[in-house]
């Protein structure tokens, strides 16, 4: 994922979410998560180290969560706001699998802390995660990150915690569109006490995308569909960072056009394609864009013209409005 300035995330930065290499684990159930209005024990904290900087490992029925941050405030968080983040990336557009093991994440307090943790988690590849100037990354199942303030964190976190998820859970990857691109979608939320983790989902609310994306249709440089489904973050990091946050901000758009562009006429499809990678079905097509023209429109030039089309009804004057709130800007017919 990307939030400024490499792997963005939301605020003044995103950060690159670089995607790991293990192959997923199997999959042998396929069960519902737990409610959201499921009632989370706190977590059990055990002492943890990071060279001389010192915090908590956080356990949970569902987490491994290993922390230094300082905030008292946003290591409360942590444990209940990625509880809350499986409960709504295995439902809210298909259901999916439960994890069969426990989801890794390490939360550094600061960007020298995380740089150290990644040499030793990474080793021989460090040098290409360390490109990551603010953010975090998922590699073989575990989450990388550190505390870039608040709500940023809490949007990185739910970024890569969807990478976490499916690395460890799906037997087939993803194509890195829309690995990506669900990443950013899941990225959104706003506070609200009265929901587990305090916070409720909403895709649309994440302004640092919608202005990013703004940004580049009013720039004249949206991708074309085929570029955009063959690119990759690396790629896009390599020619600098607004190529990085303006493929990051069309990934989030193109997986909302997906939900409900023309009353949601994706969406069903949208929901297949995630639980046949979960269970790897071999009915499921590999590549990028042939995945995309078997499953969603075989048509590429009427979905460029579509999707683009769509990006200039979200990004038109006045939106901004409903996506503060969290509402989607898209006009029914």
């Amino acid at each position: 994922m990307i939030r400024r300035p490499c792997t963005a995330t939301i605020g003044a930065a995103f950060a690159l979410h670089a995607l790991g290499c293990a192959a997923p684990r199997d999959v042998d159930r396929v069960d519902v998560a737990p409610a959201a209005n499921t009632p989370a024990s706190p977590p059990l904290r055990q002492p943890f180290a990071l060279g001389s900087a010192s915090g908590w490992t956080l356990r949970t029925p569902t987490h491994t969560i290993h922390t230094t941050v300082k905030s008292k405030s946003l290591e409360a968080q942590l444990a209940p706001f990625a509880a809350a983040a499986l409960a709504d990336q295995t439902s809210s557009i298909a259901t999916l699998p439960r994890p069969d093991a426990l989801l890794e994440m390490y939360v550094a307090a600061n960007r020298p802390q995380w740089a150290t943790l990644t040499t030793r988690l990474m080793r021989e590849r460090a040098p290409e995660f360390l490109r990551i100037d603010r953010g975090g990354f998922t590699a073989r199942g575990t989450a990388v990150l550190f505390d870039i303030g608040g709500r940023d964190t809490l949007a990185l976190l739910a970024h890569e915690h969807w990478h976490a998820y499916t690395q460890t859970t799906f037997r087939q990857p993803l194509p890195t569109w829309l690995e990506e691109g669900l990443g950013t979608y899941f990225e959104g939320f706003v506070t609200d006490r009265s929901q587990p983790g305090g916070v409720r989902f909403l895709p649309w609310a994440n302004v640092e995308r919608f202005d990013q994306l703004r940004d580049a249709e009013a720039a004249g440089t949206l991708m074309w569909l085929p570029e955009l489904l063959v690119g990759t973050p690396g790629r896009m990091l390599d020619e600098g960072q607004d190529s990085t946050l303006g493929y990051y901000a069309q990934l989030w758009a193109l997986v909302h056009f997906l939900v409900e562009h023309d009353n949601g006429r994706y969406r069903d499809a949208l929901e297949r394609v995630l639980q046949e990678a979960a269970t790897g079905s071999p009915r499921r097509a590999r590549g990028a864009v042939e995945l995309f023209t078997r499953e969603f429109d075989s048509d590429l030039v009427r979905a460029q013209r579509e999707y683009h089309a769509f990006v200039r009804e979200i990004v038109r004057v006045g939106a901004k409005d409903l996506i503060v709130r969290g509402e989607s800007p898209v006009t029914l017919p």
